[in-house]
C-alpha cells in the first residue's frame, strides 16, 4: 500500500481493521503465497481509502469524500468494493465528478441474487461487476441486471485474509470487482 487515508469518523488509520480491504487488495496486487500465486502481482501503487468501519458499515458522505480526495490524488482506478441498498444525489454527483476527472470507477453488482444492481454499480458512469464460477456461470449470490458491464472470478477466489498473509477462499461480487479492477490496471500499465 503506497499510502491512504480514512474517512471513517474517529479512525485516522486507514489500515484494514476488517479485512476485506486487504482481501482485495490481494488479488489485484498480489503476489506468491508459500511459493502459490494469490492475485495478479501487478506492483501497482494500490491506496488505502478507507471508508468502511471495522464492521463493514459506513456511509454516502465518506464515500463522496474519498472520491473527491481520489481526485485530488490523481488517482488513475477508483475500486468501490462495497454494496448500498438506496439512491443518493449526492453520492451520483461524486461519482459523475470522478468520471468526468478521468477516474475509472468500478464497483460490485452486490450479492443479493436479485435483478437488480446495488448501488454504486447502480450509477451509469460506474463498471459493475458481477460474479461467476469457474463453470462460468452466474454464482446464485450475484445480483444481475441488463444494465450489469462483466462478470469475473467470485466463487472460492484466493487471497489473503489479513495483514498476516494467511490466505483463504472467498464468494462475493466485489471479489469479483477486485479481478476487473486488476486487469483494468495491467491494461493502463501496458498502454497509459
Amino acid at each position: 500500500v503506497s499510502g491512504g487515508i480514512s474517512f471513517v469518523d474517529g479512525v485516522e488509520s486507514y489500515e484494514d481493521d476488517n479485512g476485506h480491504g486487504t482481501t482485495l487488495a490481494g488479488i489485484i496486487n498480489g503476489n506468491s503465497f508459500y511459493g502459490n500465486q494469490i492475485g495478479m502481482g501487478l506492483n501497482a501503487s494500490l491506496y488505502s481509502v478507507k471508508v468502511l468501519n471495522s464492521k463493514g458499515e459506513g456511509y454516502y458522505s465518506s464515500v463522496i469524500n474519498a472520491l473527491n480526495w481520489c481526485v485530488d490524488n490523481n488517482m488513475d482506478i477508483a475500486l468501490m468494493g462495497f454494496e448500498g441498498e438506496y439512491n443518493s444525489k449526492f453520492l451520483a454527483d461524486a461519482v459523475s465528478y470522478a468520471f468526468e476527472n478521468g477516474i475509472l470507477l468500478i464497483a460490485p453488482s452486490g450479492n443479493g441474487g436479485k435483478n437488480v444492481l446495488s448501488y454504486p454499480a447502480k450509477f451509469d458512469e460506474v463498471l459493475s461487476v458481477g460474479a461467476v464460477g469457474e463453470d462460468k456461470k452466474r454464482a446464485s449470490f450475484s445480483n444481475y441486471s441488463a444494465e450489469l458491464d462483466l462478470s469475473a472470478p467470485g466463487r472460492y477466489v484466493a487471497s489473503v485474509r489479513n495483514v498476516y498473509n494467511e490466505s483463504a477462499h472467498y464468494d462475493g461480487t466485489s471479489f469479483a470487482a477486485a479481478h476487473v479492477t486488476g486487469v483494468a490496471a495491467l491494461l493502463l500499465g501496458q498502454n497509459p
